[in-house]
């Protein structure tokens, strides 16, 4: 049983530390800097978090052990009840294909991390949800994202900060269970001029000020420090999954080429699908934003730091538990998959201005992904003849931060759709 304040209130690890306290208060990695250390991002809305978000495609070269293991302790942070883990005799058979909800079977197209948070809420809402993708954890660009909470390239901030405010609720609740793989974390966003003003969404955490002296590497002369989410993505994809899977819904691994044809299956089709939505829609406003990124080996630093406008341009570090991402570049319109060596030794020459301990470190593993960028996130309801579409894409590198915010806006989108008769 956790911790609870003396006063009654539900521990907010927003701004509290794991760190046992004296008056037995339950500690909030949201506030305090005495948190355990394993991963952290943060930036403005460019710059050095532009690759850390989800993506729909990736390639990755792991040269050594960078994955999670799988804890297979349950769910937190839903705010809705949780079902216990599901054993291999209570897994859902083929009567209970599309989920075991009372609502209209909903058809979620993508699996990545706004794919699979949409289709967790449509099933807690009590719809039987079918998601469809052509890949599924542990192989989408969502499982070797750097994913922290941060808004880019995701427009904002209008609607971009109830969903960045209403995504940071819920992952207070995850950090609560370790085998969510959510941790809170402060670092530093570095800038070589003063910062004119402060980010559009600063009122969206419960931590930020700006750098003092001590925080600030050579060559820098301000920075904003904030505490932030960042989360372990292979076990937090198996963590959806599950949390899926237990509430009756199923994965169905298969190429969608034809949004049309799945009302065929459905009225309700949620559309998921990163930069996949370019030719699922001809929506040529959607584009790709290639960035590389270099995985060494732990260590290397005690917190994140970042800067957009670092001597030769993008860099951060960011420490976690089983290595530290390295960072990056940002190709607009470049849809090559390839890790570029030469783009990697220069990532790690950048970085180790910010961080003198990443020179020399042992490399584990290189990455490159594509991020689905427009001009604003489209998540609206698009009717057509033979049903409902509900778009949720074009979140740029703000997938992860936008998730449970969007997720729940296209819950409502479905439910008043399915009010009105499709």
């Amino acid at each position: 049983m956790p911790d609870l304040r003396q006063d009654g209130r539900r521990a907010d690890p927003r701004r509290d530390a794991p760190a046992p306290r004296q008056d037995d208060r339950r500690a909030d990695p949201r506030r305090d800097a005495t948190a355990p250390v394993r991963a952290f991002s943060g930036s403005r809305s460019r710059g050095i978090s532009r690759l850390l978000g989800s993506t729909p495609r990736s390639r990755l070269t792991e040269l050594g052990d960078a994955v999670a293991r799988q804890d297979n302790r349950g769910w937190a942070g839903s705010r809705r009840r949780d079902p216990p883990a599901l054993r291999q005799d209570d897994r859902p058979g083929p009567a209970a294909r599309g989920g075991g909800g009372e609502g209209p079977v909903v058809l979620v197209v993508g699996a990545g991390v706004i794919g699979m948070t949409t289709a967790v809420r449509l099933a807690e809402a009590g719809h039987g949800v079918r998601v469809l993708a052509r890949e599924r954890t542990p192989k989408t660009t969502s499982d070797v994202a750097g994913a922290v909470w941060l808004p880019f390239l995701g427009g904002g901030p209008g609607r971009a900060l109830g969903w960045c405010r209403r995504s940071l609720e819920v992952f207070a609740d995850l950090a609560a269970d370790p085998g969510a793989g959510v941790v809170w974390q402060e670092g530093v966003e570095l800038f070589r001029a003063p910062a004119a003003e402060d980010p559009w969404w600063k009122p969206a955490v419960d931590v930020f000020r700006r750098a003092l002296p001590g925080d600030l590497p050579a060559g820098f002369v301000d920075g904003f420090v904030f505490r932030v989410p960042v989360v372990r993505m292979p076990t937090y994809m198996r963590r959806l999954e599950e949390r899926f899977l237990a509430l009756g819904g199923s994965i169905e691994e298969r190429t969608v080429e034809d949004l049309d044809a799945l009302h065929r299956e459905s009225p309700f089709v949620v559309n998921c699908t990163g930069i996949g939505a370019r030719a699922l829609t001809g929506d040529l406003e959607l584009h790709p934003v290639r960035g590389q990124v270099v995985r060494a080996e732990p260590g290397l630093a005690a917190r994140f730091l970042g800067a957009d406008d670092a001597p030769g341009g993008l860099a951060y570090v960011i420490p976690h538990a089983d290595c530290t991402v390295l960072g990056g570049t940002e190709d607009a319109e470049v849809w090559d998959l390839e890790p570029d060596p030469a783009a990697a030794r220069a990532i790690v020459e950048r970085c180790a201005a910010l961080a003198p301990a990443v020179a020399g470190a042992r490399v584990l593993g290189h990455a490159a992904g594509l991020r689905p960028v427009r001009r604003e996130v489209r998540l609206e309801t698009e009717r057509r003849a033979g049903g409902v579409v509900v778009h949720d894409y074009g979140h740029g590198g703000s997938g992860v931060t936008y998730s449970w915010g969007c997720a729940e806006e296209a819950v409502r989108l479905v439910e008043s759709a399915v009010r009105e008769g499709a």
